[in-house]
């Protein structure tokens, strides 16, 4: 019974034994290898696999190979042969996604540095000879050299010429955002012109339409801008003539520049002969009244006594023209005889009022500074009416004193010498038996003139008979201009 139990238990472990060796092995995870607490990135990492129902740990080590138990004396039946299971293929660890390769971008060049664009709505100013300007020395175009103050009206001048006639005078202000003013002139072909000036040599006159009153510069904000001269002529379009830059300036004293002198920037400053003599700063006061920067005015200027025992303040550089013409003033003697009698009068008797000297203002719209600010112009006899300063007397002192008025030579009366005129015009205003029409001629012509001074009467925009000066224009004029009217050519003493 016990043999036959035995056999029974046998027999039940080898049947066990065929059916574990036909089952496929649970698989068992590998744990990633740990190197220095770092999982090895070939490692494949764990996949889990689920447990089976019944765990069977065989009590053999895994690289022994079990003695099958002799079955001889028990009689088996053959088993029923299982079909093969399928080998249930071994789980494969995800894989990773391949990455999609970066090609390893070829080397960045050195950036070469971008040069900056040249403007190429602008060409460059014509240098052939069939088209030409001509730049103002006095008045020159807006430039870098000088800042223009903001609100300041300018005036530039120069003159276009061409062989064909001219149809267009343009100016413009250009600034980055586009044009900022700008101004045409224009003219019929038929008129057949081949000059054109920017502005009218008498400006300010009435009524003036000259390019420079188009171009409103007091208009500009404070910037940097671009000033561009085209013309159009009946052989050719839009031509460039001259581009310039400049800046407008805010500032609460405002430095002189050379377009606030009319048209005798370049004869002041070589009668000053530099510049820190006349242009200085200033600050807008009353109207057309400025206040001079302080100290300027003790540093330029000196005194001189009239005959009449008054203090003039003249510029220092004025102040020996200032000196002769008192002293000619003082020691000539005149007679007029003709249809009035003034009888042997000294000079200085001949002037009614003194109206001044210094005087720090504008004149006009803003634009010109007056030489009475450097101390260097005289006002006399402003009240007389040929003296006022209207463009209309020039015809009235022109015909007085050139067909009405005679010289005939320096005479002698009481051991005083004089100079002796004849005159046979009707003129009615007299002072001092000498009709006022030819007055300020007589001061200029016997005292201003022989001091180097030049007379307003010679301005070409004006006629400013009480006015003598000698910074603004020469006094050649007096013996070269087609107005000229001087009569003596030698003097006594």
């Amino acid at each position: 019974m016990k043999r036959f139990l035995a056999i029974f238990i046998a027999a039940a472990m080898l049947l066990t034994l065929a059916a574990c060796a036909r089952r496929e092995p649970d698989i068992i995870p590998i744990a990633p290898a740990v190197t220095d607490g770092a999982v090895r990135a070939d490692t494949p990492a764990p996949v889990s696999s689920p447990s089976p129902a019944l765990t069977f740990e065989p009590s053999i080590a895994p690289e022994e190979t079990p003695e099958p138990l002799p079955l001889t004396e028990v009689p088996t039946e053959e088993p029923t042969a299982e079909p093969t299971p399928e080998p249930t293929p071994t789980p494969s660890p995800t894989p990773e996604p391949t990455p999609t390769p970066v090609p390893t971008p070829a080397p960045t060049p050195a950036p070469v540095p971008t040069p900056t664009p040249v403007p190429t709505a602008t060409p460059a100013p014509v240098t052939d000879g069939s088209i030409s300007f001509s730049a103002s020395a006095s008045l020159p175009l807006p430039s870098l050299d000088e800042d223009i103050p903001r609100g300041q009206p300018f005036c530039f001048g120069g003159t276009v010429r061409s062989e064909s006639p001219i149809l267009s005078v343009t100016a413009a202000v250009v600034s980055s955002a586009g044009t900022a003013i700008s101004g045409t002139v224009s003219f019929p072909a038929s008129e057949g012109r081949t000059s054109v000036e920017l502005v009218d040599r008498t400006f300010p006159a009435q009524g003036d339409a000259s390019l420079t009153k188009k171009l409103h510069f007091e208009e500009l904000p404070s910037g940097s801008y671009f000033f561009e001269l085209y013309v159009t002529t009946t052989a050719r379009e839009n031509v460039l003539l001259k581009r310039s830059e400049f800046r407008v300036v805010s500032s609460e004293w405002i430095r002189l520049i050379s377009n606030n002198l009319r048209n005798n920037y370049a004869y002041a400053l070589s009668f000053f002969g530099s510049r820190d003599e006349f242009m200085f700063r200033y600050k807008w006061a009353d109207g057309r009244q400025i206040t001079v920067e302080p100290g300027w005015l003790n540093a330029h200027f000196s005194s001189v006594t009239s005959p009449a025992g008054q203090t003039w303040y003249v510029h220092r550089k004025a102040q020996p023209y200032f000196s002769r013409a008192i002293g000619y003033l003082s020691g000539t003697y005149v007679h007029v005889g003709g249809t009035y009698e003034s009888g042997v009068i000294r000079l200085w008797d001949l002037v009614g009022s003194f109206d001044g000297i210094l005087n720090t203002r504008f004149v006009t719209d803003r634009t010109f500074v007056s030489h009475h600010s450097f101390g260097t112009a005289i006002d006399l006899n402003a009240s007389m009416t040929p003296n006022r300063n209207v463009l209309e007397n020039r015809n009235l002192i022109k015909t007085e004193v050139r067909d009405k008025l005679v010289y005939n030579g320096v005479r002698e009366r009481d051991g005083v010498r004089y100079y002796d005129f004849t005159y046979s015009g009707s003129y009615s205003e007299t002072y001092r038996g000498v009709p006022t029409s030819i007055i300020n001629y007589l001061l200029y012509e016997l005292a201003f003139f022989r001091a180097g001074f030049a007379w307003g009467y010679y301005y070409d925009h004006a006629c400013d008979g009480m006015h003598f000066t000698v910074s603004e224009l020469p006094a050649d004029l007096h013996n070269s201009s087609s107005r000229a009217l001087r009569k003596v050519w030698d003097y006594i003493g």
